[in-house]
């Protein structure tokens, strides 16, 4: 396994049931971040064997919140999760295997529909450090230089999706091309207030 950092911004209608708000979790191995009561959670898993870390403090209905899962790829796998810049919950999980599953966002490709909005969503190919989770919370957008079709990134960013595109039904990854079908889901011109 090796190590990531994913982060994203999330504004759940309700925070009931287990809703998926990223997964790439598959028979033979992958990871995933669910909503257990409005808890974040993150699955790493390892063929048939699985770990959960569960987070402390629930998301608030109708409330943007920013979320990041940090995984290390040292023994044991220290992952940490953050809510609106401040570590929340911090402990172990295992060894994630290899999945051919595809990336999804808010949904599991059957059950577990997501209610509510995502935005900026990020994967970075290192385990943030604290400081860098708040400076993400707090700076917004503030990592990106954008003038033209020019873009300034952290070169640990690997993936991308801003969610800009506000029609059609590709979710653009601005960094890496990995793009996205949309199903089931509507834009929205909601607006958030990054960082205090």
């Amino acid at each position: 396994s090796t190590s990531f950092s994913i982060a994203m911004w999330v504004k759940p209608s309700s925070i009931s049931g287990t809703p998926r708000l990223l997964d790439k979790h598959g028979s033979t191995g992958g990871y995933r971040i669910v909503l257990s009561s409005g808890k974040p959670k993150f699955t790493a898993k390892d063929g048939s064997s699985s770990t959960d870390l569960q987070a402390d403090s629930a998301l608030v209905a109708d409330v943007w919140s920013h979320l990041v899962v940090t995984y290390s790829s040292g023994s044991p796998h220290a992952t940490k999760i953050y809510i609106n810049g401040s570590e929340d919950k911090s402990g172990t999980t295992q060894a994630i295997a290899a999945s051919t599953n595809n990336l999804l966002f808010g949904n599991d490709g059957g059950t577990g529909d997501f209610n509510g909005y995502l935005t900026d969503v990020r994967i970075y190919s290192v385990e943030l450090s604290s400081a860098e989770v708040s400076s993400i919370y707090n700076s917004g957008l503030g990592e990106f230089t954008t003038m033209g079709s020019t873009i300034t990134q952290n070169s640990n960013l690997v993936s991308y999706w801003n969610f800009h595109e506000g029609t059609g039904t590709t979710l653009t990854d601005v960094i890496s091309g990995y793009n996205g079908t949309i199903t089931d889901s509507v834009w929205s011109s909601d607006v958030i207030s990054y960082g205090k």
